[in-house]
């Protein structure tokens, strides 16, 4: 098997950070299909209409796969000032 392309790569680094959120991500068949999408977009003997199908589907693809992960909660100052007053609250 040959060396993966940078497309390749890319697409396995987005399934790689999708799957430290989301357990068994990396088997999923959006992350093979991704894959596979990537080698034919790198395929040198694939056409451009070819191409353009095959990215359109990885785009959606990758897409699903990061919704299937969970959102980082983030957290605002505000959210940090509610957080401090109910400790302070619990313990008084």
């Amino acid at each position: 098997m040959s060396e993966p392309g940078p497309l390749e790569a890319a697409v396995a680094r987005e399934i790689a950070w999708v799957s430290q959120r989301s357990e068994g991500a990396e088997g999923s068949w959006p992350a093979q299909l991704a894959v596979r999408l990537a080698r034919e977009i790198e395929a040198a003997d694939a056409t451009l209409s070819a191409r353009v199908q095959a990215g359109k589907l990885l785009h959606s693809t990758l897409d699903r796969l990061r919704q299937a992960a969970p959102s980082e909660k983030r957290t605002d100052r505000v959210d940090e000032l509610l957080s401090r007053r109910k400790a302070r609250e619990a313990t008084a």
